[in-house]
C-alpha cells in the first residue's frame, strides 16, 4: 500500500462554509423546483383529473347493493321481519317510544332493498313486483333517514335556536 494514494483526512467545515454550502443547495433546489413547475408534461390536465376522481366514487345505491349482496338471505329476511314487527309493535304497544320507529323502518327498507336487488334478474310480473319493492324501499329509507336526521338535530340543538 502506497502512502501517497491515501486521501488526507478532511478537516471539519466551518460555520461559514456550511452556510454558503446550504445557500447554494437551496438556490439550486429553488431553480429546479420552478423549472419542474413550468415544464410539467407528466401531469394530466384538470379535466381528466376531475373525471377520474368522480368516476371512482360509488353512489349510495351501489354502496347499499354491495353491502346487501354480501349478506345471506336469512339475514335480509330477518332484517325485514324485525323492522316491520318492531315498528308495528312500537306504534301499537308503546307509542311513547316513537323515536325508535324510523330506525326500524330503515332496517326493514335495507333488508327489502337487498332481497329485491337479488331478484331483479327475474322476468315477468315478478320483475315488476321487485321493482316496486325497491322503489318503496328507497322512499321508506329516505323518509326514515330524514326523520332520524331531524331527531338527531333536535336532540343536539334542543331549544338552543329558539
Amino acid at each position: 500500500m502506497r502512502e501517497d494514494s491515501r486521501e488526507p483526512p478532511r478537516s471539519p467545515p466551518t460555520h461559514a462554509g456550511m452556510a454558503s454550502e446550504k445557500a447554494s443547495d437551496t438556490a439550486s433546489d429553488t431553480a429546479s423546483d420552478t423549472r419542474s413547475l413550468d415544464q410539467s408534461p407528466v401531469s394530466p390536465p384538470i379535466e381528466r383529473l376531475t373525471a377520474q376522481t368522480t368516476a371512482t366514487e360509488p353512489t349510495l345505491g351501489a354502496l347499499v347493493s354491495s353491502l346487501t349482496r354480501r349478506a345471506p338471505d336469512a339475514l335480509l329476511a330477518a332484517m325485514v321481519a324485525t323492522g316491520i314487527a318492531g315498528a308495528g309493535g312500537v306504534a301499537l304497544l308503546v307509542p311513547s317510544w316513537w323515536r325508535l320507529t324510523p330506525a326500524l323502518v330503515l332496517l326493514a327498507a335495507v333488508g327489502g332493498w337487498g332481497i329485491a336487488d337479488r331478484e331483479r334478474a327475474t322476468l315477468g310480473t315478478r320483475a315488476t313486483t321487485f321493482v316496486v319493492v325497491r322503489a318503496l324501499a328507497i322512499v321508506a329509507s329516505v323518509v326514515a333517514g330524514g326523520v332520524l336526521m331531524l331527531q338527531f338535530l333536535s336532540m343536539t340543538m334542543g331549544r338552543w335556536i329558539s
